[in-house]
């Protein structure tokens, strides 16, 4: 008589680890898109940000955060991966805060660092490919800094202070990463130990069946 298979339950810190990195991305862009989007509207909080009113940042926020809204909703309802979800943000991030950074004033350089907590944030989900996105978002900023005297903002930063954004995302980039890959083998490893468990209870299981 064989031993009656069961379903195998694994559990493992690594993914538990990657949920809650993903659910602070969701909820950090949030956060964000309802803070950039309130400050066009209440004279204390352009004062606390230091951010300036003008309409198409208005339109940009509004577009922010409609993305993080969408991105919330599919990590939620588990609609694709966690990995598929932050692929989407970070891209998501990578567009349109740089082009925040064209209107907001002296906030200008905030949003290059908070897209910096972006990096740090979905890379952390996402085990390949931060060369390429580093990269994006290098020539986003520094296509801020070209195109600031087009568009009247002074304040968008010297290029020592764009060069320091630009080398903290490929730094970023690069740890997160690495932080990513390791977070994935432990999971690995965590689930063939789970399924070698598993088998070896089977196995006794039967052995004991076997010598009734």
């Amino acid at each position: 008589m064989r031993a009656e298979k069961s379903a195998i339950t694994i559990p493992s810190s690594a993914s538990n680890e990657l949920k809650l990195l993903a659910s602070s991305y969701v909820i950090f862009r949030i956060l964000l898109a309802i803070s950039l989007l309130a400050a066009q509207f209440s004279l204390d909080t352009q004062q606390l940000l230091r951010v300036p009113p003008d309409d198409k940042l208005i339109l940009l926020s509004g577009l922010y955060l409609a993305s993080a809204i969408l991105t919330g909703i599919i990590y939620s309802y588990r609609l694709t991966s966690i990995e598929a979800t932050a692929r989407l943000m970070l891209w998501s991030d990578i567009l349109l805060l740089p082009l925040m950074m064209l209107y907001a004033g002296s906030f200008t350089y905030s949003a290059g660092l908070l897209l910096a907590v972006s990096f740090a944030l979905g890379n952390s989900l996402l085990n390949k490919g931060y060369l390429l996105r580093a990269g994006a978002a290098s020539v986003m900023v520094i296509g801020v800094f070209l195109l600031s005297d087009v568009y009247k903002n002074p304040q968008a930063g010297s290029m020592a202070n764009i060069s320091l954004l630009v080398m903290a995302y490929f730094a970023i980039g690069f740890l997160a990463s690495t932080l990513s890959q390791r977070l994935r083998s432990s999971q690995i490893i965590a689930t063939r130990q789970q399924i070698d468990l598993h088998n070896i209870t089977q196995v006794n299981a039967y052995i004991i069946q076997q010598l009734d």
